[in-house]
């Protein structure tokens, strides 16, 4: 089994969610082996062994929620 955690925004990480990305994956380590535990977003990021894997996705500029 895989642990998925997705985030895609047009800006990356803000400090909030930066945080909070570092709680996630901190928790997720408890009962994931880094190997299983899959980060996807737009830009680059690494954290504690766990590597994004990035999206090249383009964004609406009057819907930026709809890619």
């Amino acid at each position: 089994m895989k642990n998925l955690l997705v985030h895609i925004n047009p800006h990356g990480f803000n400090r909030e969610h930066r945080i909070m990305a570092k709680i996630q994956i901190d928790n997720s380590l408890r009962f994931w082996d880094r190997k299983d535990i899959i980060l996807v977003t737009n830009f680059p990021y690494e954290y504690n062994g766990v590597k994004a894997v990035e999206l090249d996705v383009e964004f609406c500029p009057f819907r930026p929620r709809s890619m």
